[in-house]
């Protein structure tokens, strides 16, 4: 029995008798502000409910509400449902990403929140994990699913060589033979940028999976000015120069830049040399593994 704030004329209440809260969300494809939202409700056991759709608006007590946002951004939607004997609620993060694709993450599993990375393992955009091996030749059994998006799956041995890999489907499983030590699993997607919910699970003779966290830096709507890029040359002041530090070695770094309005220029500079440059389409990415150090991005335009 569970003592419940909710005001009502029963002190005591059966959690089990509590709402069961779901809900989905369909997203038209939008590139731009406003963004028409439907919600679908597929909570049992309720006959009241109250949405709070994130963005600093209104409350909306339908059971499925239509809602209008005006910007592009994530936003943390939580729908609470109530009954006689109390309330529960369920909160999902809507992803709208403004290419014309959305995302809709269920706060109580892992998500790629910024999608995977499929072709560059090494990327953060995947998720990195851990785990360890007790014993010599241990049986292994590794499996990604998710129901929302297609998955990649890559295993690394202790001295980061790639074992295995598999995926291009909802689901990718691993089944390997492996020696006492630290290994390294990757959970990605088979498509860069794809967003949703996965589960990944590891059975065998091990340690359980510790999640290698990555730190995840933006920066929003910037702009050239009226002169606009100086694509030629790297260090003209008409492109946007930054710069950043790398703390540890053998760390890998995912850099986008996009533009609605122009064809970019993208280059990555160490403190000796330019590493990589990518032009040509309104969207460039480049990623690549450093060493400790201090490095620079030029962003700029094709043109």
């Amino acid at each position: 029995m569970l003592i419940s704030s909710y005001s009502c004329n029963k002190g005591l209440f059966n959690t089990e008798e509590l709402p069961e809260v779901d809900f989905s969300i369909e997203v038209v494809g939008c590139t731009s502000p406003p963004c028409q939202v439907q919600f679908i409700n597929k909570t049992t056991g309720a006959n009241n409910y109250e949405w709070d759709f994130g963005d600093g608006t209104s409350k909306s007590f339908e059971e499925n509400p239509v809602h209008i946002y005006d910007s592009i951004a994530t936003y943390k939607v939580t729908l609470k449902a109530l009954n006689e004997n109390g309330e529960s609620s369920k909160s999902k993060d809507l992803v709208l990403d403004g290419s014309g694709g959305s995302g809709v993450i269920d706060n109580e599993k892992p998500f790629w929140l910024y999608g995977g990375g499929y072709y560059y393992p090494e990327s953060y955009r995947n998720h990195h994990y851990s785990f360890e091996v007790k014993g010599d030749n241990s049986q292994v059994d590794i499996n990604l699913e998710s129901q929302d998006i297609d998955v990649y799956l890559w295993l690394y041995d202790p001295l980061n060589e790639l074992v295995n890999q598999n995926g291009g489907d909802r689901a990718a499983s691993l089944s390997e033979t492996l020696n006492k030590g630290k290994y390294t699993v990757v959970a990605g997607s088979s498509e860069r940028g794809a967003i949703g919910n996965y589960t990944i699970d590891l059975e065998g003779n091990t340690t359980g999976l510790t999640k290698i966290e990555s730190t995840n830096l933006k920066s929003d709507n910037e702009q050239w000015n009226t002169g606009g890029g100086g694509y030629y040359d790297a260090e003209s002041l008409r492109n946007h120069i930054y710069t950043f530090d790398v703390t540890e070695n053998n760390s890998a770094v995912d850099i986008r830049l996009e533009s609605s309005d122009s064809e970019v220029y993208l280059e990555l500079i160490s403190p000796t040399q330019s590493l990589e440059k990518q032009y040509g389409n309104k969207g460039e990415k480049i990623v690549y593994t450093l060493n400790a150090g201090n490095y620079k991005i030029i962003a700029g335009t094709y043109e």
